[in-house]
């Protein structure tokens, strides 16, 4: 298992120099790689932000290909929406010379410092908020990087699905590794969803003869690792991302293509169910009961509430907020380190304007996605990268409503980045068209 590992890690690399969608298929896969790596390769273990480097070195000379290749690379990057998230995330920097959090309550650890929140962050930051957009030129560039996906994505997972060196613990596949690093559940489940989304929804030109085969194998190898992992909100997310983006990615023109959806559909529901039964019959704790869905509803719901109450009793919190990561010295459980919801962190710990800018963020991106559709929609392959695209901001959206904080909801804004950045180039791409014609 080494040696595969070990082989995809330098067929990645070596490519993702070279091509931009690898590059980011890269970034995007990273973490799930990473615990592939871990569990196979010693010396990922004893470093664990090797394989995270290794992932960031390749994007940076894709970066600098882009800047010397492209026709105005910097177009669409300094969108209104992408500052927004800058303007968010510097207010939170900012917001740390008033938050309580840097006085550490008894029972914390020194992570449990906004400080040290952010100054961990910084690298995800620098990677997936400041450089992954830049990779995406173009409808086309994301297309390519959806059809990597297909092909690299089930591979991955099956390296983590069938690796001997994981196991599942607690209803968790892969929880602790022997050395120094830890995996986490979380970051399997989520790389999980976003496979099995490319897989539902994406589609390769026209032409490739095994291209049904290789998407029904990401969604097969995305849903198994989703499943395995035991987290129970990426699967539902996931499959709600799927459902709602469907229509999306295969329009309803003809009574053909309404049969093909629904059979379509329905055999993606029977597979999800036998991998469901599989992994359930491997877990050593049933997290799926109610009482247990229940319970962690019921955590994460006191969580925002305690936060909303010293809020709400703080009047010069609604404009300032009360600071970055004010929730883990006011939350009288010290095992609870965030509040798991980052719209309830951006609201109570950076101000109303805050959460105000941050919404303005996303009806614009709305605004901006339903454009790519329709100057997209008359190529089915575009089409569904552009809603592969859409489904993943949902998904990661979704995601931060239940286990996300400002600083570790990096998937958020690189993908809001890249619609912003796709569209503002497709309009001045456009633009220029038109005014050439006239």
């Amino acid at each position: 298992m080494d040696l595969v590992v070990l082989a995809i890690l330098v067929a990645m690399v070596a490519l993702a120099c070279v091509s931009a969608p690898w590059a980011l298929s890269l970034l995007m896969m990273m973490l799930l790689l990473e615990v592939s790596l871990q569990a196979s390769v010693g010396v990922f273990r004893a470093i664990p932000a090797l394989a995270n480097v290794l992932a960031a070195i390749p994007a940076a000379v894709g970066i600098g290909r882009v800047l010397v290749r492209e026709p105005k690379p910097l177009l669409g990057y300094l969108t209104p929406e992408s500052v927004s998230i800058l303007v968010i995330l510097g207010w939170s920097v900012l917001s740390l010379a008033w938050s309580p959090t840097n006085s550490v309550a008894g029972g914390r650890s020194m992570s449990a410092s906004g400080y040290y929140i952010i100054t961990e962050a910084l690298p995800y930051f620098l990677v997936f908020v400041v450089a992954a957009p830049l990779l995406m030129t173009s409808v086309a560039s994301w297309r390519k990087t959806c059809t990597v996906l297909l092909w690299v994505g089930p591979i991955i997972a099956a390296t983590v699905v069938f690796n001997p060196e994981l196991a599942i613990r607690g209803g968790r596949l892969g929880t602790t590794l022997e050395g120094a690093a830890r995996s986490s559940p979380l970051a399997l489940a989520q790389a999980g969803g976003v496979i099995a989304i490319v897989g539902a929804l994406a589609v390769t030109p026209p032409g490739f003869k095994a291209a049904a085969l290789l998407r029904w194998a990401a969604f097969v190898g995305g849903v198994a690792v989703t499943l395995l992992s035991g987290t129970r909100g990426q699967a539902v997310f996931a499959a709600l991302c799927i459902v709602l983006c469907f229509p999306i990615s295969r329009p309803l023109l003809n009574p053909r293509t309404l049969v093909s959806v629904v059979l379509s559909g329905a055999v993606m529901v029977v597979v999800a169910s036998v991998i469901f039964d599989f992994a359930m019959t491997q877990t050593d704790n049933d997290r799926w009961k109610a009482g247990a869905v229940a319970s962690g509803t019921n955590v994460r719901l006191f969580n925002a509430l305690e936060l909303l109450e010293a809020f709400a009793a703080n009047p010069s919190a609604w404009v300032f907020g009360l600071g970055f990561n004010a929730f883990s010295a006011i939350c009288g459980d010290p095992r609870e380190g965030y509040s798991h919801n980052l719209y309830v962190d951006i609201l109570c710990e950076l101000g109303a304007p805050m959460l105000l800018l941050f919404i303005g963020v996303l009806f614009g991106c709305f605004r901006r996605a339903r454009r790519l559709i329709k100057a997209r929609g008359h190529d089915p392959a575009d089409r569904a990268a552009v809603a592969t695209l859409i489904a993943l901001a949902m998904y990661s959206l979704m995601i931060a409503g239940k286990e996300g904080n400002l600083w570790a909801s990096f998937s958020v804004y690189m993908y809001l980045a890249i619609i912003a950045r796709l569209d503002a180039r497709e309009v001045a791409a456009s633009a220029e068209a038109n005014s050439t014609s006239s």
